[in-house]
């Protein structure tokens, strides 16, 4: 089977940091790495150095390469332009090697854990990876592997063991179900786990466990402890009983403690005064759980899992909100689209998944014709409500439940006023009331929560433009603001976010195949008046003022703009540009990119103009070479 993995897979097992570290480089105390290409900066500049963010390095002195990701980085370097080159190159100076025919993606699989139905039958494998990393797949029924759980039934491990059982002991880890059967458990007993850790427990799960007797065991952590309480919670009044057993103090897991132990060990630890019962309370008596410093601080802090990258969070509540008319949901509606189908979106990354829209407000024909438009009809992980519904706890429970069903990581909510139960948009107190059950549902369902929501007619500043209280805006993670910009059809994305990531504003414009993000304003009206600029130019030699008065641009930026056009290679100079021999201007008709172009006017020559050179991140990959999917084999 050939072995395959995506560039975005890559990209995150190997960080621009590794490749700049195999060359060489160390950043400093400002972050800031040392450049690979000093034979690039020979102008003085005797440190150049390399600005790295999210999935990319920049070099800015002297423009030597702009926004590089590894594959790009490694090409410019080594001087290699096949891309599946690059990329085993990019493999091999992170160390990753091929599967060897175990399973698909960089690695090397250590082992696989089984999730089995009732008679056994395999439903699909947990895989733990060499560097550690952990990938769920499911077979293909041809003797293969499809590298995710969508439409796969998830179940307990263990189960069939979980269903002969009259007590069960339930850990957080595949690992640890594997280390109790290793020491031995006591007869009539089993161990299972929940797929994928810490805070996955669905409703479903519980079903198996009715009538049992059953013992938690949470890792010694905070995810842990809520890990444990959530799934107390959720076997009240269904198993016969629910116990919560501590571990040792200097044990972090079962697999931690069970060094030297013996099944008999493993039976004391079971039946011990280390076990007590379980007594049902709401979640938020529990919330004060101060610990040291020390221990908070040697925690990893768990990275942010992006459903689109800079913006949408798993977990995170986020406001869109715009005044009507000003194209909020068709931006909602085709990102939703576009994440359900794992394309890119407004120049970011969207990582495929389940997308639920509550369409409170529009009718079904409305609805229907969006999604058309934009190409879902063979979605079938895009789910729609149409129709009314009410922020109530039965439609929140729901909600939870069919999300997790669906492995959804995406709910849209069109719009918060008609879903929300406010009697006063402005009452601060009720505000808060309103947006806590929002705000629970995407800690509790993992998914981000997209709220369309209407702004104030007055304009605004830092979320003052958020139609009713700013007690919404305080709840939110991100609030985004979709304002009219210069030209008809381009928007301006405002943002207030508490991810660093996330940019405070850019510049979209809407054409014929959707959205298309232009940059941030800056760029983006300098771009514009570039452009305006190169049609004012003609094939006849004219001064500044004429041609910046042509295009409707100011005095002050004519020249700066023209020497641009020039150092573009988009236009020719001619003169000295001094009194009684200005400047002149006209269009280069000849432009020939990376070559120098030189003009004779009066027997004098002009200046040396070359036309811009392409980036050196441009690899001239074939596009079938640039699909998400790639064969590592490749040589």
């Amino acid at each position: 089977m050939n072995t395959k993995s995506s560039i975005s897979e890559i990209k995150s097992l190997v960080p621009i940091s590794t490749i700049l570290r195999a060359y060489g480089s160390e950043a400093d105390s400002k972050g800031n790495w040392p450049c690979l290409f000093s034979e690039r900066h020979t102008n003085g500049d005797a440190h150049p150095s390399v600005t790295v963010k999210d999935y990319v390095a920049t070099c800015w002195s002297q423009k030597c390469f702009e926004q590089a990701d590894v594959f790009q980085l490694v090409g410019l370097k080594e001087g290699i332009h096949s891309f599946a080159e690059q990329k085993k190159r990019v493999l091999e100076l992170a160390g990753i090697h091929k599967t060897n025919g175990n399973g698909q993606g960089p690695g090397k699989i250590l082992v696989t854990y089984d999730y089995t139905d009732e008679a056994g039958t395999l439903l699909h494998q947990v895989c733990r990876f060499d560097p550690k990393d952990f990938r769920q797949r499911r077979p293909d029924g041809k003797g293969g592997w499809i590298w995710n759980l969508r439409d796969a039934r998830l179940v307990l491990y263990r189960l069939p063991e979980v269903l002969n059982a009259n007590h069960v002991l339930i850990v957080e880890g595949e690992k640890d179900v594997e280390t109790a059967y290793c020491v031995g458990l006591p007869s009539g007993w089993a161990a299972t786990c929940n797929p994928m850790g810490a805070g996955k427990w669905r409703e479903e799960y519980s079903t198996y466990l009715k009538g049992k007797k059953v013992v938690i065991l949470p890792d010694a952590d905070e995810p842990g402890r809520r890990h444990g309480e959530q799934v107390t919670q959720a076997l009240h009044g269904k198993a016969k009983r629910v116990d919560l057993l501590k571990l040792p103090d200097d044990a972090k897991d079962l697999s931690d403690w069970a060094t030297g132990k013996t099944g008999a060990d493993l039976a004391d630890l079971l039946t011990g005064n280390s076990i007590h019962a379980y007594r049902p309370h709401p979640l938020h008596e529990s919330n004060f759980h101060p610990v040291p410093v020390s221990e908070l601080l040697a925690t990893t802090p768990q990275q942010v899992s992006w459903v689109l990258d800079d913006y949408l969070a798993q977990g995170g509540l986020v406001l869109v909100a715009g005044k009507p008319k000003e194209g909020k949901s068709t931006l909602v509606y085709e990102l939703v689209v576009k994440v359900a189908q794992g394309l890119p979106f407004l120049g970011r990354e969207s990582h495929e998944t389940g997308v639920l829209i509550l369409a409170v407000e529009e009718s079904q024909t409305d609805v229907q014709l969006r999604l058309h438009n934009l190409g879902a009809d063979t979605l079938d992980n895009l789910y729609v409500h149409v129709g009314p519904s009410e922020s109530n706890p039965t439609v929140f429970t729901q909600i939870i439940q069919f999300v997790q069903r669906h492995h959804i990581r995406l709910i849209v909510v069109d719009t918060l006023a008609n879903f929300w139960r406010v009697q006063n948009e402005n009452d601060a107190s009720e505000v808060t009331q309103a947006v806590k059950p929002l705000l629970h549902l995407a800690r509790q369902s993992g998914a981000c929560v997209l709220l369309i929501h209407h702004a104030r007619k007055s304009e605004g500043s830092y979320g003052d433009e958020i139609r009713g209280s700013g007690a919404l805006f305080a709840a939110v993670d991100v609030a985004l603001i979709l304002k009219r910009h210069e030209v008809q059809t381009q928007r301006l994305l405002q943002a207030q976010s508490r991810y660093p990531e996330t940019p405070s504003e850019l510049v979209l414009e809407l054409r014929e195949t959707g959205y298309v993000a232009l940059g941030d304003p800056a760029s983006t009206g300098k771009a514009a008046k570039l452009t305006k600029l190169s049609a004012a130019l003609t094939d006849e030699w004219e001064d500044a003022e004429t041609i910046a008065k042509r295009a409707a641009l100011s005095y002050r930026e004519r020249y700066r703009l023209l020497d641009t056009l020039v150092t573009e290679g988009k236009a020719l100079r001619d003169g000295k540009g001094v009194k009684g021999e200005p400047f002149r201007f006209r269009k280069n008709s000849i432009h020939a990119g990376g070559h120098s172009i030189e003009h004779e006017s009066n027997s004098r020559k002009a200046d040396s103009i070359h036309a811009a050179p392409p980036s050196p991140c441009t690899n001239g990959i074939p596009a079938e070479e640039c699909q998400e999917e790639i064969n590592l084999d490749a040589n």
